[in-house]
């Protein structure tokens, strides 16, 4: 994938309860990014989906792939998760350790492009 992440930002109480409920998929260059969030759920979903949890300096602590509906993720250390299409996280090359500063919690927009190419370290 060359083009950039279009993540929407779930910061409200409802948005975050939401989350991806209501989709019957993910595209390739979507994501969703939860703030704040160090576990999820996928009752109720539809598809599986990629996890990647964040510290709130943006350091990656978890990453859990292929999480299919009605499964419990914990991301210990975790501040925010970004919620991606099952595989996206290893085709984007997402791997705990690595930074993102763009990520870094608390944010103040609902929603952002991102290029996860540009980690620093890790």
């Amino acid at each position: 994938m060359n083009s950039p992440l279009h993540i929407a930002v779930a910061r409200t109480l409802l948005s975050r309860a939401v989350g991806l409920l209501s989709r019957r998929s993910l595209a390739g260059n979507e994501g969703l990014l939860i703030v704040p969030c160090p576990s999820i759920h996928t009752w109720f979903m539809r598809f599986s989906i990629d996890v990647v949890f964040l510290d709130r300096a943006g350091l990656v602590t978890r990453v859990a792939e292929s999480v299919g509906p009605w499964r419990f993720v914990y991301g210990k250390g975790g501040y925010s998760c970004l919620e991606l299409r099952a595989g996206a996280a290893r085709q984007l090359g997402f791997r705990v350790g690595q930074q993102y500063a763009a990520l870094a919690g608390p944010l103040k927009v609902d929603h952002m492009l991102f290029e996860p190419a540009q980690a620093a370290g890790g």
